[in-house]
């Protein structure tokens, strides 16, 4: 055997393990690759599924402070007493998560919790009326300027709508009730209106947007 083949020959063990010890390392790195990506996003989905319950919560229990509202208005014969109930609203809107809360009556006329009374605009009351019991998509405020969100609730007495109680959340607050805990609390996070991508809440961007136009970026199915 030539001088060449027998280093080829004695290089070949020292070579197989080189390429062996590679592979694995590959295949190491990999598997611990997809470990921590399997890792981050149950880290994700867990910390969405606790902000989504605590959301849930916590609007059930104001929707219900908002009732009692309502109802109290009613019991009490309050629903044309603006000053009186504009001492009620501010005594329950301590309680709540909403920025302030409104009274729309069928003049469309809107007491505000300062006792303040404005012009309803760009919808009537017949129109909020009719929707019952909701919550509305993101909007202007007419009076602030600022993107919202309102829970409205009827007044309701013998059957007719007497006003709507309506609390009022400021898109821009949000982020301070609903904060993420994953990663020391250095996670974004956004709520978004599923029916038309409008972000209700974000944290991670400077201004609020839309889902759908975010062209760099692609929705999961």
């Amino acid at each position: 055997m030539s001088k060449a083949g027998k280093l080829i020959r004695r290089m070949m063990p020292p070579i197989m393990i080189i390429l062996i010890t590679a592979a694995m390392s590959i295949a190491a790195y990999r598997s611990i690759l997809t470990s921590e990506e399997e890792r981050c996003w149950n880290t994700l989905q867990n910390t969405a599924v606790s902000i989504n319950n605590e959301i849930e919560v916590r609007f059930k229990d104001n929707i219900s402070i908002l009732k009692l509202a309502a109802n109290a208005m009613v019991q009490e014969n309050r629903v044309e007493s603006y000053e009186a109930i504009t001492k009620h609203l501010n005594a329950f809107q301590n309680m709540t998560i909403f920025n302030r809360i409104d009274v729309i009556y069928p003049d469309n006329s809107i007491l505000l919790q300062s006792g303040e009374r404005i012009a309803l605009s760009e919808s009537t009351f017949a129109d909020i009326a009719a929707l019952g019991e909701h919550m509305s998509a993101r909007m202007t405020d007419s009076y602030t300027g600022e993107e919202v969100i309102y829970y409205s609730v009827p007044v309701v007495s013998d059957g007719q709508t007497l006003a709507l109680l309506t609390g009022v959340i400021s898109c821009e607050s949000m982020p301070d009730l609903f904060k993420a805990t994953a990663y020391e609390g250095n996670a974004y996070v956004c709520i978004v209106d599923y029916s038309d991508g409008s972000f209700i809440m974000d944290d991670w961007h400077d201004t609020l947007g839309n889902m759908f136009e975010m062209k760099s970026r692609e929705t999961l199915p």
